[in-house]
């Protein structure tokens, strides 16, 4: 019981795990074949090999496992986690989709991971629309949760660079970034730095229907007088508030994120 403790207590990772184990612990009605029994034993040395962090260990096994049960959904999911959990983004992004291509329940949780893992190689566009293709799907409470907490970071992330770009005066890269930014989730300060790239790009009149948007809107009374004093006056200068801090902290990033195509 302690295994099973220790699975109920692990993150989304091996949620999908745990319910295989419940299943073959008691007995799934599946033949108890010499091949079958050594599948199980497998599978359960390679997850716990995962909840104990001894990860070669359980990608080993895993792998042993896909080349055995090419179209077993289950194991290529956890095999991306092993990969995910490694930073050996390019494997877990194949897993990923393999799981995806299998058509599995598992397919909702994988495109949650890459995301993730786009994220982390900084493809925010791939990113975005693989999360993007949650939206609108009916998701068990922890995935719903997972998916709500990876929009908000990946906006964050997205802010970053979209802030970077227009600190560096690539004003249309910047415009994709926001707009990006604010398909996620609206923001305040988003839109006002929406506003504020197109007042560079010389698209007055957008730029002001966005500040006026800002200005009647926000809840944060140093954003509203930002917004009063571009609809006023042709220079601003922002607070030190927020994303502009962010901005300075961003660097590092490709300024062509934005050009990946759709997967």
């Amino acid at each position: 019981m302690d295994f099973i403790a220790r699975l109920l207590k692990f993150p989304l990772i091996c949620l999908a795990a745990l319910s295989f184990f419940f299943l073959i612990a008691n007995g799934s009605g599946l033949a108890e074949t010499s091949p079958e029994f050594e599948k199980k034993q497998k599978f359960k040395k390679a997850i716990k090999s995962l909840m104990d962090r001894r990860l070669s260990v359980s990608q080993k096994l895993f792998e042993e496992l896909v080349q055995s049960y090419p179209r077993d959904a289950l194991v290529h999911y956890n095999l991306g986690n092993v990969y995910y959990l490694q930073e050996k983004y390019s494997k877990a992004i194949k897993s990923f989709k393999k799981v995806v291509e299998l058509d599995s329940p598992l397919k909702y949780p994988s495109r949650l991971f890459l995301s993730k893992t786009y994220r982390q190689l900084k493809r925010l566009k791939i990113a975005f629309n693989y999360i993007q293709k949650l939206k609108q799907e009916r998701l068990p409470k922890n995935l719903a949760a997972s998916v709500r907490a990876e929009r908000a970071e990946l906006q964050k992330t997205i802010m970053r660079v979209g802030v970077d770009l227009y600190k560096k005066q690539k004003y249309k890269k910047a415009l994709q970034a926001f707009n990006l930014a604010l398909e996620l989730e609206f923001d305040d300060h988003a839109l006002m730095f929406k506003a504020m790239t197109l007042k560079k790009m010389k698209r007055e009149k957008e730029a002001e229907q966005y500040f006026t948007q800002v200005y009647r809107t926000t809840s944060d009374p140093a954003l509203r007088r930002n917004a009063q004093i571009l609809l006023e006056k042709p220079v601003f200068k922002p607070s030190r508030k927020k994303w502009w801090l962010i901005a300075e902290a961003a660097g590092g990033y490709n300024s062509n994120v934005f050009a990946d195509g759709a997967e």
